[in-house]
Order: C-alpha cells, then sequence, then structure tokens
C-alpha cells in the first residue's frame, strides 16, 4: 500500500501527484505499517533536453529563463499551455513561457 492508497482509505481525497496537507501527514506519521512507495519519474540524462521513455516524454529538469519587456531576467518551470510542469510538458513545440516574458535564450521555449 502506498501513502496515497492509505489516506484514501481514510476518506482523504488525494490526487495522483502534489503535496499532502498538515493533516495527511500527521495522518501518514500515525501509520504502524510500511509503504510501498511507487516507482520514481526516470531522471533524464544529463545532456539530453528531450527523451522519450516509453508512453511518457521527460524533459531535462532545470529553470527555464527569458526577459520581460523592461528587460529583467525572469525565471519559470511551467508550461503556459497545458500548465504542467516543464519536464512533465509534452507540448511538441516546446514550453510557452509566461505571458510576461517577451524573449529567450532557451531552446524549448516558445514565446506568444
Amino acid at each position: 500500500m502506498t501513502k496515497r492508497d492509505y489516506l484514501r482509505s481514510l476518506g482523504f481525497n488525494v490526487g495522483e501527484r502534489g503535496r499532502f496537507t498538515d493533516a495527511m501527514k500527521h495522518a501518514i506519521e500515525s501509520y504502524d505499517g510500511t509503504f510501498d512507495e511507487p516507482t520514481s519519474t526516470p531522471t533524464p540524462k544529463p545532456g539530453i533536453n528531450f527523451q522519450k521513455l516509453g508512453e511518457d516524454a521527460v524533459r531535462l529538469g532545470r529553470t527555464l529563463k527569458g526577459r520581460t519587456v523592461e528587460g529583467y531576467e525572469v525565471g519559470f518551470v511551467t508550461c503556459r499551455s497545458c500548465a504542467m510542469h516543464m519536464i512533465y510538458c509534452t507540448c511538441k513545440d516546446g514550453i510557452l513561457a509566461p505571458s510576461i516574458v517577451v524573449s529567450s535564450k532557451e531552446p524549448d521555449v516558445r514565446l506568444v
């Protein structure tokens, strides 16, 4: 049983991903058994920006950078198009930058 399965058995509404609330953390701490943790997402190999792993697409985890109209450098990790963290984003045209980003030297970033 995983932590998420255990919390569901207690009646908590638990998603497939995401953080646990304080109440969920307390329930997990009170459990007297052991948990079977699911295998983690495969770590991309360094130097490869986009790697196909079966059905899952995984990008190299890093903070993407761009510049605003005023010239400020901003970092982001979420695709505006699909609202997924950039390593899980499967948008074929690349990761859509936030609307405040007007330029970027990142090869995986697309602008509106």
